[in-house]
């Protein structure tokens, strides 16, 4: 166990590491998945338990984002029947070749075994390996964000109505941009007989004339009006964004604001800590799923 712990993914990442990466991807999507496997054994087996533990041949993590997941089918209590992951297309090809486009690979995951499968050109398939197990389950451990409460699995993102807030933002952001530009647009007004019979046009180069006697030459210049509203409206959407992420001014980072009574900063902080307790919860439980499924992969039980 000692080795999982230090190289969980067989790439060098520790499990903590691998823990961090993959609640991130958790809060991210809602959900990402977490498959406990072990390598192929090689052909003839190992003779011995100390030739399996020379090899490094144990179970290892492999994080499934949430898009890999195509399609599955499971039980009435939420367990997995069988379910289709898309990896990486395995093809032996040089440094001086092109990544093929043309191939999509999948692998079928049910409860005694796993199938690989190959799709060439949406046309050709075929099977490219397959393998039995003894774990009488899918080795696939869901991570969730937050539990979602019409579906068995599926997790709810953290950042789902925060993405459309920024959108906004973006936007709002945009149009202040215009608004700054359309500032350094100063248009000279200069005294006329109103005779003039060009195309008015609206630019830094152009001179409006007026009438004699009605008023003394001055500059036309935009009003502050839009620019405020949108500033105003982009601060909104921040406390909005905020409040969202149950992130209060106990935090540092709203900036400096009005005075914050102690029941207010009290209740951001019980907000806080409640958002922060379910996302562990979430986490052990999962940390929980595997660990015994890297026990039942050696033939044991976890105990805790």
């Amino acid at each position: 166990m000692d080795e999982f712990l230090k190289d969980a993914n067989l790439s060098g990442d520790s499990y903590h590491i691998f823990k961090q990466i993959e609640s991130t991807f958790a809060q991210l999507h809602g959900h990402v998945g977490v498959l406990v496997d072990v390598p192929k054994v090689p052909e003839g087996g190992y003779k011995s338990e100390e030739d399996r533990k020379n090899a490094n041949h144990r179970p290892y993590l492999c994080l499934v984002q949430a898009l890999q997941i195509l399609d599955w089918e499971v039980d009435e209590f939420g367990k997995w029947e069988w379910v289709k992951i898309e990896v990486a297309p395995d093809y032996e090809r040089t440094w001086m070749e092109s990544t093929r486009t043309d191939i999509r690979q999948f692998v079928i995951w049910n409860k005694t075994g796993w199938e690989e499968w190959q799709v060439i050109d949406n046309a050709e398939v075929k099977m490219v390996g397959s393998g039995e197990h003894k774990l009488g389950e899918v080795p696939l451990v869901i991570i969730r964000n937050e539990r979602k409460t019409k579906h068995l699995w599926m997790g709810n993102s953290a950042v789902r109505d925060i993405a459309d807030i920024n959108i906004a933002i973006l936007n709002w952001s945009s149009l202040g941009d215009e608004e700054i530009f359309q500032r350094c647009i100063n248009v000279l007004c200069l005294n006329g007989d109103g005779s003039s019979t060009q195309q008015v046009k609206i630019s830094h180069n152009n001179v409006l004339e007026y009438r004699e006697g009605e008023e003394a030459p001055f500059y036309l210049t935009p009003g502050e009006t839009p620019l405020e509203l949108i500033g105003a409206w982009i601060e909104r959407a921040k406390d909005e964004i905020y409040r969202l992420a149950k992130l209060g001014g106990s935090t540092g980072v709203e900036g400096t604001r009005e005075a914050t009574s102690g029941i207010a900063y009290a209740f951001e902080f019980n907000e806080t800590n409640q958002s922060l307790a379910k996302k562990a919860e979430s986490l052990e439980q999962g940390e929980n799923e595997i660990f015994r499924l890297v026990a039942k992969w050696y033939g044991k039980e976890w105990t805790g």
